[in-house]
């Protein structure tokens, strides 16, 4: 049978260290008063936009593939017009621009970031951008750009289009140049081999390398040197100097969560249905405290998850807060900690580790002998029982439902010896219903 791991799931809002940002540039946190919405007609499921005051401004007519949820200034749309699918850019003064070159990537159309809208020309298989207007502002020059984040591009050049997986690939191109360059099409880096998650917004223009280890640096095209602070880096010194010393059942225990909860994962997927799936906070911090932390700090693997690059439009600073997944690597299975990076600092906003290392109470116990019980994870039940017994020798309902586990394994001698036990310790079977 295969064995499953119980996970402990954990939301919390605990722990913050200050980061560093430079000030951001108004042009990329503009507030868009004016935004348009998408909303679907519910007999055509076709796509039109409303304005903040629920005035539709396009009536619903997009298809096929989602157009973006919010209209900023310019969006890539697909339309049928008189049996033919048509695709272009519409910006909200109704022009249209960037005909049969909308841009795709994972099964989706690009969203305006900073005013900016990725257009591919599929004759040539080269992509450029274009700006809130529909105007070309790089032409398609590029095997790849990402998009615009704090006024500058990663782009691609020169490279070999190859799918080792055809269709799953985000970047299929081998080969060729990273650089970086600005929405004007200058070269800032000539060769910008990223190697790391870095935060765009913390760019920096120095004579000589940054000293910061946390940044990495690279050879600007006009001399000098451009550095960005690197996501794993920061996070790699916080966890190392910082978090050790403050992190303490204190900060766990009045953390601004209703409760702590678990729930069985892996392919079972069950909750503990209603209050069962409620453990004392204090009580339950207070016990396993030294096995949170040590989870936490022993044998690290931190990784930044790729959706922080893909998952945003309108307003790419949403990319500089991802979340910072640490997972324990010295064990053969996953327990994690996830910290979302703030204004204010890291936060840690969830913990799953697996609750054979960790204290809960009898009743608990039970509970989660009664769902693999119920699931015919007969080995896994007793495992649980027993560990209720463990803390609550007189139990007696546990003591009934070992011996049922054993008589459904096969072994009805053990079984019976541990059903007459709970009767011994005053267990009543329920009586059938009439």
């Amino acid at each position: 049978m295969k064995k499953t791991f119980s996970l402990l799931i954990i939301t919390l809002t605990v722990l913050s260290c200050s980061v560093s940002h430079t000030n951001i540039s108004e042009k990329t946190t503009e507030l868009h008063s004016d935004i348009w919405t998408a909303f679907r007609d519910e007999n055509t499921r076709l796509i039109g936009y409303k304005d903040k005051d629920e005035t539709v401004k396009i009536e619903p007519k997009f298809a096929f593939v989602s157009p973006c949820d919010e209209f900023y200034n310019i969006i890539a749309v697909l339309e049928e017009i008189d049996g033919e699918v048509k695709n272009y850019h519409l910006t909200k003064t109704g022009k249209i621009a960037g005909i049969d070159s909308l841009y795709y990537f994972d099964n989706a159309l690009d969203c305006e970031t900073e005013g900016f809208i990725r257009f591919r020309d599929h004759k040539i298989d080269k992509a450029g951008l274009l700006d809130r207007n529909g105007n070309v502002a790089i032409p398609a020059e590029y095997d790849y750009l990402e998009k615009v984040i704090n006024g500058v591009i990663v782009v691609l050049k020169g490279g070999e289009k190859k799918y080792s997986d055809p269709g799953k690939e985000h970047n299929p191109w081998i080969g060729g140049k990273d650089m970086l360059i600005d929405t004007l099409n200058n070269i800032l880096i000539d060769n910008f081999t990223e190697g790391g998650h870095l935060d765009f917004f913390s760019m920096e223009k120095t004579k000589t390398p940054h000293p910061d280890t946390i940044r990495k640096s690279f050879l600007a095209k006009d001399g000098g040197y451009y550095s960005f602070i690197d996501f794993e880096k920061e996070f790699e010194q916080w966890l190392n100097n910082d978090l050790l010393s403050a992190l303490t059942a204190y900060k766990f225990i009045n953390a601004p969560a209703d409760s702590i909860g678990w729930r069985i994962t892996d392919y079972w997927e069950d909750y503990i249905a209603g209050s069962r799936g409620k453990i004392n906070r204090q009580e339950f911090i207070t016990d396993n405290f030294e096995t949170l932390k040590k989870e936490l700090l022993e044998n690290p693997y931190i990784s930044v998850p790729p959706f922080i690059y893909y998952e945003y439009s309108g307003n790419s600073r949403e990319r500089i807060y991802p979340v910072i997944e640490v997972r324990n690597s010295g064990k053969g299975y996953n327990n994690c900690y996830d910290f979302l990076r703030t204004d204010k600092g890291y936060e840690l906003i969830n913990v799953g580790i697996r609750t054979g290392e960790l204290k809960l109470n009898a009743d608990i116990y039970s509970d989660i002998g009664n769902i693999y019980y119920d699931k015919q994870a007969y080995d896994e039940a007793i495992e649980y029982y027993q560990k209720a017994i463990k803390l609550k020798p007189d139990f007696a309902t546990a003591y009934y439902y070992i011996g049922e586990a054993y008589i459904k394994k096969g072994d009805e001698s053990k079984g019976l010896e541990y059903k007459n036990k709970a009767e011994t310790l005053g267990y009543k079977r329920p009586t059938p219903s009439p």
